[in-house]
């Protein structure tokens, strides 16, 4: 599918490949995230979204380093997850592989979150997500 509303800053980029709530996230070649960056990439991942909420599919495999103030940062349902409904995390790398596993069973997101090693998964995660959602809501 093509890219479409591409927003590129200094470490990433975001995109939407249709007009639903998905905004996948790819992070520029060896990054290290430390606090100011996390920092930065959520200011401009809410100023891309619009402050609105979303789910978000993040390929990780650009990713070398994640300190932990960073991590922290990141998972805080204030900042980090601010308005994500849900996220799936996509990674070829053994580096982020052993860092999304470790985080997800350590850090135990606020939203749902799954690491797949392809993206095409991902999207049916997401797709399944919203599916559901949208059941429940109907249901209330």
């Amino acid at each position: 599918m093509k890219k479409r509303e591409v927003y590129e800053d200094r470490y990433t980029s975001y995109w939407r490949e249709s007009n639903d709530d998905t905004v996948f996230i790819k992070y520029t070649p060896e990054l290290e995230i430390t606090l100011p960056i996390a920092k930065n990439l959520v200011r401009s991942r809410l100023e891309y979204t619009k402050n609105q909420p979303h789910y978000t599919i993040i390929d990780f495999t650009n990713v070398l380093k994640v300190e932990k103030a960073a991590r922290d940062y990141m998972n805080h349902p204030e900042f980090g997850l601010k308005n994500i409904i849900a996220g799936a995390f996509v990674s070829n790398s053994i580096i982020g592989v052993l860092f999304i596993n470790l985080y997800l069973k350590i850090n135990k997101p606020y939203v749902p979150a799954k690491f797949f090693q392809t993206r095409e998964e991902a999207v049916s995660y997401i797709q399944e997500l919203r599916q559901s959602n949208a059941t429940k809501t109907n249901e209330s």
